[in-house]
């Protein structure tokens, strides 16, 4: 059976800001988790949401079959529509024929935005709709088993409570990134710190770029581990000398 399960985005991130009219590619990068390779001319379909001028089935760039156990970058050029507001498109494998579909659904989800208007953390925050959305699309390509499949429709299972709490921190951590915020590590830390104080988060962030001396300032003092130093730094509201003393309390244990 043919198979295949997303690995990670290369190019575009969920909640991309771009202007209208924007061309721009859009690259995930997939696996091939089943026993026997794909096919000499796999393409990629859309099954559904915003098409973004894209044509309905896009070759891969690579002629060869994709071997079992092999990752691939699968691309397609799109344009951002004319209107503002937040689009998604679905996608999926297909053969050289476009007869059956295999594999977990992809998509690409961007905010269409102003780019002479000035940044509003309001009209960067997702609303309950697109967070209930995103929520229900990562169930489905968490419980999708990534082999064939001819229904493109959502599957009846509800939204596991686990992801669906989850979802803020996934919409919170796509609007940080989208604002230029992309060390993800970090991200994740303010997030849980802080929650759904989108504020919060970006000042934590930002102020991190102030703190270029006090980081400099550890390392050279023996604490190599930039991630948790930053971490501690942020926790510690700037201050040098509470970071090393939780570090060292740290190391003590």
């Amino acid at each position: 059976m043919l198979a295949a399960r997303f690995v990670s985005d290369v190019a575009i991130f969920d909640g991309t800001q771009m202007a209208p009219g924007t061309k721009f590619t859009k690259i995930w990068r997939l696996k091939n988790t089943g026993e026997v390779p794909w096919p000499p001319g796999t393409q990629i379909i859309f099954v559904g949401g915003d098409q973004m001028g894209a044509a309905l089935t896009v070759p891969l760039a690579r002629a060869n079959p994709v071997q079992p156990g092999e990752e691939v970058d699968v691309s397609v050029d799109l344009i951002a529509p004319p209107e503002h507001g937040r689009y998604v498109g679905y996608w999926r494998l297909t053969g050289p024929m476009g007869r059956r579909k295999w594999g977990q659904r992809v998509w690409t989800h961007i905010h269409v935005v102003d780019p002479q208007a000035p940044i509003s953390v309001e009209a960067s925050m997702p609303t309950d709709k697109e967070i209930e959305e995103m929520a229900q699309a990562a169930s489905d390509r968490e419980n999708d088993d990534g082999g064939e499949e001819d229904d493109d429709a959502p599957p009846p299972w509800p939204v596991p409570v686990a992801l669906a709490e989850a979802a803020p921190a996934v919409a919170m951590a796509a609007t940080l990134g989208a604002m230029g915020f992309t060390d993800t590590e970090m991200v994740q830390y303010v997030v849980e710190k802080n929650g759904a104080d989108l504020d919060a988060c970006a000042r934590d962030l930002a102020s991190l770029g102030g703190w270029a001396e006090g980081l400099t300032d550890l390392l050279e003092m023996g604490f190599t581990d930039s991630a948790l130093n930053a971490k501690l730094m942020i926790k510690n509201g700037g201050s040098v000398k509470n970071t090393v003393r939780d570090l060292v309390a740290d190391s003590a244990q």
